[in-house]
């Protein structure tokens, strides 16, 4: 910017040296126009400035009676060929070298050759100001020379630091952080007040299509919101706690492994489900599990897990909420008093041993009702048993079926649900559909 002003300066005053013709072929008409395309090139990473100054040069010129010369250098054509019509068409009009005004200056004599000259170097003048003037506003947006440019972005990681957080060894926030930023992803830590949807879909404006989630399920769930039914894909890098949907689409628990199916690994498209203006990729749950999850985080991230949950069972047991339910569904309209009951994207496998119950695939296009009869405390503690034992279905009263839509009404106005393991309140009635074929996501390479 300070060597552009330099050399604009003298063009704008008329500076020339004593004896020296303003317009000779070494003039300072000349050389402001070659200087000034030579800082143009060398502050600026691409043609921009130069195609600004080349157009005004010309426009200015073509004015004042004053056309690029084929003579002139390389870097820059300065104003050097005469034009002079006698008249109408391009028949009526020619051009020769500004250089030898033999003819002009015979025919109009010196008085006309010296007010030709000086309007040429009061164009080069007025030209140079509007470059002075315009290089502060291109200077503040072209990238200069002097600093690195960053490689594009491949796309956007929406990082959860607080998801899972006890399970990780010292450093490998940090780590994993620094491994996103050099795979090309823009990092971007969640916190409670971020509008992670409208985030992405503004970068889903501006042509980018890779969105990767680095958290536990329901750092997912905010994800997805806008990416359903769009052409652009999730990534998931599994960092959660329990990272349900990471272990049903079999993908790899270490996040490094994670981190490079998410940038280059293989893309499958699956199925969604959506509750009232939600979408989820894993289950909606109502009575005893938001409320157990509402009285976990009331401890925080910081208190002991072992412990938030031991608090969280008790005081849950006590209050022993359950919802009373209207529900109509393709098939059948039938009246639900239940402790426990929960719609899944596609069904669990329940005859598995353990906590974790997986679903043999995400692309069936059904959802799976739940539900279990109104049950004494101590019925519930057995049916706890079933489950861990892979014997739910043994369970008496336990109710399941498939479905592609469900509307459910309650007599009140909200209801507090659990959505990929975290809490909302959401306004009844509630209508639940499946949304099949909806994500993309990106999955590991087969072989």
């Amino acid at each position: 910017m300070t060597a552009s002003l330099l050399i604009a300066n003298p063009a704008v005053s008329g500076f020339t040296e004593r004896g020296e013709m303003p317009m000779a072929s070494n003039g300072p008409c000349r050389r402001a126009h070659s200087t000034i395309d030579l800082v143009c090139l060398s502050i600026s990473s691409s043609e921009s400035l130069v195609t600004v100054y080349s157009t005004r040069t010309a426009t200015f010129l073509r004015c004042s009676g004053v056309i690029a010369s084929s003579d002139a250098p390389t870097v820059a054509k300065s104003s050097s060929r005469i034009c002079s019509s006698s008249g109408s068409g391009e028949g009526g009009a020619f051009c020769r070298p500004a250089t030898a005004p033999t003819q002009r200056v015979h025919s109009l004599g010196v008085l006309a050759a010296k007010r030709e000259r000086m309007e040429i170097c009061k164009a080069t003048a007025t030209n140079a100001t509007f470059f002075i003037l315009t290089s502060r506003t291109y200077c503040a947006v072209v990238t200069p020379r002097w600093e690195p440019i960053l490689p594009e972005q491949l796309g956007s990681m929406f990082f959860n630091p607080s998801s899972g957080v006890k399970r990780r060894q010292p450093g490998e926030l940090s780590q994993l952080q620094d491994a996103a930023s050099a795979a090309g992803l823009e990092v971007i830590r969640l916190t409670r007040d971020l509008d992670v949807p409208s985030l992405v879909r503004e970068r889903m404006q501006r042509g980018q299509t890779l969105f990767v989630a680095a958290g536990g399920d329901g750092t997912i769930n905010s994800v997805i919101q806008a990416l359903v039914h769009s052409e652009s894909i999730l990534g998931v890098i599994p960092v959660g706690t329990y990272n349900h949907f990471a272990r049903d689409l079999g993908l790899p628990l270490d996040w490094r492994d994670a981190l490079d199916v998410a940038v280059s690994g293989a893309t499958r498209q699956v199925d969604s489900a959506r509750i009232n203006e939600r979408f989820f990729v894993n289950n909606v749950s109502m009575g005893l599990y938001p409320e157990l999850v509402a009285h976990r985080e009331e401890k925080g991230r910081d208190y002991p897990r072992w412990k938030a949950r031991v608090h969280a069972l008790i005081a849950t047991l006590q209050k022993y909420p359950h919802v009373t339910l209207t529900m109509e569904t393709e098939h059948h309209q039938e009246v639900i008093r239940t402790h426990v009951l929960m719609i899944s994207n596609n069904s669990y496998d329940l005859s598995r041993i353990g906590i974790q119950a997986p679903r043999g695939t995400l692309e069936e296009g059904r959802l799976s009702i739940y539900w279990l009869p109104p049950l004494s405390r101590l019925a519930l503690m057995r049916f706890v048993a079933h489950y861990l034992a892979g014997r739910v279905k043994e369970t008496p009263g336990f109710r399941s079926f498939r479905t592609a839509r469900a509307k459910l009404q309650s007599s009140r106005p909200r209801l507090r649900l659990g959505i990929d393991g975290e809490v909302f309140t959401i306004n009844t009635p509630l209508v639940v559909t499946i949304v099949p074929q909806s994500l993309l996501v990106r999955v590991p390479r087969e072989g």
